[in-house]
């Protein structure tokens, strides 16, 4: 239970992280980094728990498609350095800055 509860404070700091930080170059170079970081580790966290090999497969391949999905609509500002679009629902990406309005590129 311990790994699970590690893995959760991991996900929020990353997620507070990439709420406050102002650098949208640096969090477009860690975004993808910690995306499939947390995939790794949760997979490991399952492999610990001892699911069978099967279960280890779909998760890694369903972890995969949500981490593609999150760093194709996910941007970051360049102006503001806002994060547009870490609770958004749907998967097509933001076209301006929920912040600041300008336009936001890949």
């Amino acid at each position: 239970m311990g790994y699970v509860i590690l893995w959760l404070v991991a996900a929020a700091i990353g997620e507070l992280y990439f709420l406050l930080d102002q650098n949208a170059s640096r969090k477009r170079a860690v975004f993808p980094v910690f995306m499939f970081g947390l995939i790794g580790a949760f997979v490991v966290i399952l492999s610990f728990l001892g699911a069978p090999a099967g279960v280890l497969i779909f998760c890694t391949i369903c972890g995969v498609a949500i981490a593609l999905v999150s760093i194709n609509r996910v941007r970051f500002c360049d102006n503001c350095g806002a994060t547009v679009g870490l609770f958004k629902t749907g998967i097509s990406p933001a076209e301006k800055c929920s912040r600041c309005d300008a336009p936001l590129r890949k």
